[in-house]
């Protein structure tokens, strides 16, 4: 789908300007952002839409233009963490793509945004959001779209510390019907999400489990953003072991999937601490306290601060006997 894409624009952009190539390239570059965004390829999304933003405008070409802003909103979103940014472009695209009747850009849009409030620890924001989106897939019928969107709310149930004893059933019965489904794209983040619940619960054994198997799907399907999920939760169940070079391990394939397409550059400073975490549990001394320090400040997203606020933490429990009253703020901090 993307060679094909990449073929009609070369051919496009050398016929005669007229409006109706015009409205064809710009159709073509739109659909071909949303192929990129449906993949998390944020980057490149954006870079197939920067040449037609000014032509669709020109023309008010009010079909695309939903598309072109979902585009620019999730780059600002995911790669440069300019949340209000990226809001700001949503919320153009989602009054567009509700007059439009574009219930594709507007569920997509309405998604991003919703994630965004996660980020920046509007939860309540965030659930809203995510249930409208539920809301939208159970309207249209979308079994696989209610099993995906589904996935993603009891995973932040879990990392926001709600509903977390609740949601072991709600996630296996997600499960289930990701199973019934039998599409890998969906069964990825119903293992995701039922193997994090796990954790939460302390299921440590049934976690393990459907972790792995959901990163096995994970590198089948190249979703990368799963991939970090399932491979630094699995991190934590060998932490909670103290089994520290298993968990070493998988916390560097998420950096990895993380860094193959500088995705939320915050996650990836927030793995480097969890792996120093790690590193000095398994008594391995060589961290320096202040390029850890200079790390988190890199983090630039409020739900990780709060995350890596309890690994750096960990580290100054750990390293020495001297850092014992900072490790306490922090930890504080955090809570």
């Amino acid at each position: 789908a993307i060679d094909h894409a990449q073929n009609s624009i070369l051919c496009l952009e050398r016929l005669p300007q007229t409006k109706e190539n015009v409205q064809k390239l710009i159709d073509v570059r739109t659909v071909l952002a949303r192929y990129y965004m449906s993949l998390n390829f944020h980057i490149e999304a954006k870079e197939a839409v920067l040449p037609i933003i000014a032509l669709a405008e020109e023309i008010d070409y009010q079909k695309r233009l939903s598309g072109i802003y979902l585009a620019i909103g999730s780059y600002y979103m995911y790669v440069d963490e300019d949340i209000q940014k990226g809001v700001n472009y949503l919320d153009k695209s989602m009054t567009i793509s509700q007059s439009t009747g574009n219930m594709m850009d507007f569920w997509m849009a309405t998604f991003f945004k919703g994630m965004g409030m996660f980020s920046i620890g509007e939860y309540d924001k965030g659930f809203k959001l995510l249930k409208k989106a539920e809301d939208l897939s159970k309207v249209g019928g979308n079994q696989s779209g209610i099993v995906f969107i589904r996935s993603i709310i009891y995973i932040y149930e879990c990392l926001s510390g709600n509903n977390i004893g609740k949601t072991y059933k709600s996630s296996k019965d997600n499960l289930n019907k990701a199973e019934e489904i039998g599409d890998i794209f969906f069964r990825e983040p119903a293992n995701v999400c039922y193997g994090i619940v796990c954790f939460y619960n302390r299921i440590l054994t049934e976690a393990e489990s459907h972790l792995k198997k959901a990163l096995a799907l994970c590198e089948k399907t190249a979703h990368f953003n799963m991939g970090a999920l399932a491979s630094s939760h699995l991190a934590e169940v060998y932490l909670e072991r103290d089994e520290y070079e298993n968990a070493q391990y998988y916390i560097q394939k998420s950096i990895s999937f993380q860094e193959s397409n500088k995705y939320l550059p915050s996650t990836i400073n927030s793995f480097k601490l969890k792996l120093s975490r790690a590193k000095i549990l398994n008594n391995e001394v060589d961290i320096n306290i202040n390029e850890m320090v200079k790390t988190y400040s890199k983090i630039i997203l409020k739900d990780w601060q709060n995350l890596a606020m309890i690994d750096l933490g960990q580290i100054l429990i750990n390293v020495d006997d001297r850092h014992f009253d900072e490790a306490q703020d922090w930890i504080e901090k955090a809570i």
